[in-house]
């Protein structure tokens, strides 16, 4: 399903993409993606499979709530974004936590990590129902 994410990223994105960096999408996307590739084999370089699959993903799951908050208010409007989805997010990330953060063993990293993804990810279901109510209000 990653693949498709990322063919809509491309597809989609540039539109976006503030003014004066829209030739710079390409090129910027690319570093981006080459740049999250490196952290990603700097875990499995440096934990076993199963941690290192384990901390990159609350890591990848923190900074995508605090990417979805910042989206939000860099758009125009809320287009392709749903409260279902925030919630969604919010709620999928619990359960996992529970497992290998409280369940399994103590792990303040895991634990600290869904924090701050609750933490944005209920900003983002605040903000993207007020901002849903507001449009629907004006017609927007």
């Amino acid at each position: 399903m990653d693949i498709v994410i990322v063919i809509t990223y491309f597809e989609y994105g540039r539109q976006f993409f503030p003014e004066k960096a829209k030739r710079y999408f390409i090129s910027f996307s690319i570093l981006t993606f080459l740049s999250c590739l490196a952290i990603q084999l700097a875990f499995y370089f440096s934990f076993a499979p199963i941690a290192a699959a384990k901390y990159s993903a609350y890591l990848q799951n923190a900074a995508m709530s605090i990417l979805f908050v910042n989206m939000l208010f860099m758009r125009p409007n809320t287009r392709g974004q749903s409260i279902t989805v925030a919630v969604a997010k919010w709620l999928g990330t619990l359960p996992p936590t529970l497992l290998m953060g409280v369940v399994q063993s103590t792990n303040y990293y895991i634990i600290i990590c869904d924090v701050i993804c609750s933490i944005f990810d209920l900003i983002y279901i605040y903000f993207i129902a007020q901002f849903k109510r507001e449009s629907n209000r004006t017609g927007t």
